[in-house]
């Protein structure tokens, strides 16, 4: 079957809207452009450039960079590969795969054109995922025990060290973040609960019990300041606070009501949280969103 020529509206967003929102609606007004190809082209994440990354779905999935009006990069080495994450310097990075069950490669590529294969994610199968990428274009994702199952491994690609798996002796790992030092955050599992993690220089810190947290903790994201984001229940009350590994203070941003669910936090450049999340009552689901700054703490969009 051929492909169609489609006329695609991309439709650009700030990255930090959804954190600002509450206080300013205009941030919700759109710049679109549109351009013209043969396929159909997904997104998957941009940066504050308005860079774009994602995947060309034609003949073939092939991972893409699009910039300034065009598509300047794609993949074209692998069966089927996509476009995960951009950082600011506009380096995206991506997972090719040369066939069904084989383990995954991992990509970086940039908005000058070009790309590289940086690494074979040993043992991942077919079933790796990216998370973040630094400014320096450090990047970080985990894999799925090769079969999908609810066991992760986290790993870390970096200039100097290149592909390196955290803690690979632990039953599951799950990294969510790596900041400019190549410090890495996310979550172990340890007995039946899951404890935050910081890594460091080859060093798995847990958070979890040095902070003497309750139940489940992550620690989801590092702000600008080098502090994390740590999110943590007790009796399936989720409370969100930030941690400054300094000074070992954690500053409270919010508990959620029991029983909240689908809880999800954004973070801004400027260190300002979105949230969403979801509540029951009485059989009638409702859900949220609001957003936090430390000049106006917690507020809710109504």
């Amino acid at each position: 079957m051929g492909t169609v020529s489609v006329s695609l509206l991309v439709t650009v967003l700030l990255s930090a809207c959804l954190a600002s929102a509450v206080d300013d609606p205009g941030c919700l007004d759109a710049r679109a452009v549109t351009t013209k190809l043969s396929g159909t082209l997904s997104i998957a994440a941009m940066n504050d450039e308005a860079f774009l990354t994602g995947m060309l779905d034609g003949t073939t999935d092939r991972m893409v960079v699009w910039a300034d009006g065009e598509i300047v990069t794609i993949v074209n080495t692998f069966n089927e590969s996509f476009g995960v994450i951009i950082n600011d310097a506009g380096v995206a990075a991506g997972l090719g795969s040369p066939g069904i069950f084989s383990d995954d490669r991992l990509i970086r590529a940039g908005t000058a054109g070009g790309y590289e294969v940086l690494a074979t994610i040993t043992g991942s199968a077919g079933w790796s995922s990216l998370t973040a990428i630094s400014e320096l274009g450090s990047i970080v994702g985990n894999y799925s025990a090769g079969s999908g199952s609810s066991d992760w491994q986290a790993f870390l690609w970096t200039d100097a060290a290149g592909l390196v798996f955290i803690d690979p002796g632990a039953k599951t790992t799950y990294a969510r973040d790596v900041d400019e030092q190549d410090r890495v955050i996310g979550q172990i599992k340890i007995g039946t609960t899951y404890h935050a993690f910081l890594w460091e220089d080859g060093t798995l810190t847990d958070l979890g019990n040095a902070l003497k947290l309750p139940d489940n903790s992550t620690a989801w994201s590092f702000n600008a300041d080098g502090h994390i984001l740590l999110g943590y229940s007790l009796d399936y009350q989720w409370t969100f606070s930030w941690y400054d590994p300094n000074s070992g203070e954690l500053e409270e941003v919010h508990t959620f009501p029991s029983m909240s669910y689908s809880i999800t936090a954004a973070i801004a450049d400027n260190g300002l949280l979105g949230f969403s999340w979801t509540t029951q009552t009485d059989g009638d689901v409702t859900p949220h969103l609001a957003r936090w700054s430390p000049e106006l703490g917690f507020t809710e969009a109504v």
